[in-house]
């Protein structure tokens, strides 16, 4: 099965919200991230909301700047075309994030930038879920020693660490049974 992770770091809570950074953690160790101009989002009359940059302020500066590196940034439709490129090469069954936000921007995104969307509509998942399911199942807590980082990256990394151990857990009591 082939499994990956998504986070996103954005400058709103919308579905036109400006993304800055993509990452991507795959399944077998490989990784992969872009930050996207953020300019080329602004021509484009993406969302930055205030309450989110104010939040993005009480953040430690390697937090923004891992997000927002103007050197490292890419153009919005060769950053976006890469990523999916690796996606659809990977042919994910199950593509995990931290809610429904980074599936609705990036398929906004995409959509406004006219690069193909890379997965079925049918492989999101929710790692809340799987936390929820692991309590009330009474299994230890985990959250794939998240740093709480706020970058991309790393996040997407915590995701699917969490998502295969607690997989892995749910067989071996699956096991017992």
């Amino acid at each position: 099965m082939n499994i990956l992770a998504i986070d996103i770091e954005t400058l709103a809570t919308t579905a036109d919200a400006v993304c800055l950074s993509i990452g991507v953690a795959f399944e077998g160790g490989h990784v992969d991230g872009v930050r996207l101009n953020v300019c080329d989002q602004i021509r484009l009359c993406r969302r930055v909301d205030p309450e989110t940059q104010k939040w993005w302020a009480r953040q430690e500066e390697i937090t923004w700047w891992h997000a927002t590196d103007r050197d490292s940034q890419m153009d919005l439709g060769d950053g976006l075309t890469l990523i999916a490129e690796k996606i659809a090469a990977f042919e994910p069954n199950e593509i995990w994030a931290r809610g429904s936000m980074d599936q609705i921007v990036l398929e906004n995104l995409l959509a406004q930038v006219g690069v193909a969307v890379p997965w079925r509509y049918s492989v999101w998942r929710d790692e809340r879920t799987l936390w929820a399911l692991a309590q009330e199942l009474g299994l230890p807590a985990v959250k794939g020693g998240r740093a709480n980082t706020h970058t991309a990256l790393e996040d997407a990394c915590a995701c699917l660490k969490s998502v295969i151990t607690i997989k892995d857990m749910l067989r071996a009591l699956a096991s017992n049974l």
